[in-house]
């Protein structure tokens, strides 16, 4: 599946293609082509429209963080020893 980024680039392209041999393919075939290249470049425009505003907005959550103060425990990392992270 090609990004859409790279879609639009080669749909673009195609396009321009066409319309550079219009003399050659006539404009009934160049006319019918182009409007399912349209169509294909309105939807890959969409899908980046689509996923950038997803981005933009994130994705809210509901989170619960609890805190807690252990007795002794703080110092007790300040001197980390090979095993130490077998011990987190």
């Amino acid at each position: 599946m090609t990004h859409p980024a790279e879609q639009i680039a080669l749909l673009k392209e195609a396009i321009a293609q066409l319309e550079a041999h219009r003399s050659i393919l006539g404009d009934a075939a160049v006319e019918t082509a182009l409007s399912v290249l349209y169509r294909e470049l309105a939807e890959a425009r969409q899908q980046i429209t689509a996923f950038s505003s997803w981005a933009m907005e994130g994705e809210r959550r509901q989170v619960t963080v609890m805190f807690a103060d252990i007795s002794g425990f703080t110092p007790w990392p300040r001197k980390p020893t090979p095993n130490w992270s077998a011990l987190c």
